[in-house]
């Protein structure tokens, strides 16, 4: 059975930031994150976690089984419209992150899982 959050929502806002979304509360640490990536201007999508609302940010990259990194964890560049599922290892806050500025502002639906 899993343990879902309730829906969030992460903006990437044109005026604010092009390629990074304001932060989102997941309300407690979940292993993964459920993004329902919307129609994009061609990027790769991410996540960033922190350990605190307002800390520093940092990117989740993918281990190999003997657990040296292997590179960014994302979604390669396309044009969204698609779901994702990233590992977030008990993080609670996150931020989606586009490789490529956006044209206009963009909603990504959220959901944390364990």
């Amino acid at each position: 059975m899993f343990n879902i959050s309730p829906q969030k929502t992460a903006v990437i806002t044109i005026a604010t930031d092009d390629k990074v979304s304001a932060e989102v509360n997941l309300q407690h640490g979940y292993k993964k994150l459920l993004v329902l990536i919307p129609t994009l201007t061609s990027s790769a999508i991410s996540v960033s976690i922190s350990d605190r609302s307002g800390g520093t940010y940092y990117p989740v990259h993918k281990l190999k089984s003997d657990l040296s990194a292997t590179g960014l964890q994302s979604l390669t560049a396309g044009t969204g419209a698609v779901a994702m599922a990233f590992a977030i290892n008990g993080a609670q806050y996150v931020k989606i992150v586009a490789a490529a500025s956006q044209g206009a502002d963009r909603t990504f639906i959220v959901w944390g899982m364990n």
